[in-house]
């Protein structure tokens, strides 16, 4: 049987490499189509954003005890 653990950073894993992709192609298209030196400094502020939101996600995921999540609570509290 597959842990909770493993699905959660495989999936935490999946999203963190589609949102490198995401912001790659924004950069990129940023930098080749743009004219003048403002598409660049766009492209500047939007990566170094990128990698301070994504440096504070993943320290936040680590911190987070994913043993003492009772998915038995959440059931109940959106029960219909």
């Amino acid at each position: 049987m597959i842990s909770l653990n493993i699905i959660v950073f495989s999936i935490f894993g999946i999203l963190i490499v589609g949102y490198l992709v995401y912001a790659f192609f924004i950069v990129y298209h940023l930098r080749k189509f743009g004219i003048g030196i403002i598409p660049w400094f766009l492209s500047l502020i939007f990566i170094l954003g990128s990698i301070l939101f994504l440096t504070l996600i993943t320290v936040n995921f680590r911190q987070t005890d994913w043993g003492s999540i009772n998915l038995d609570n959440l059931y109940n509290l959106y029960k219909l």
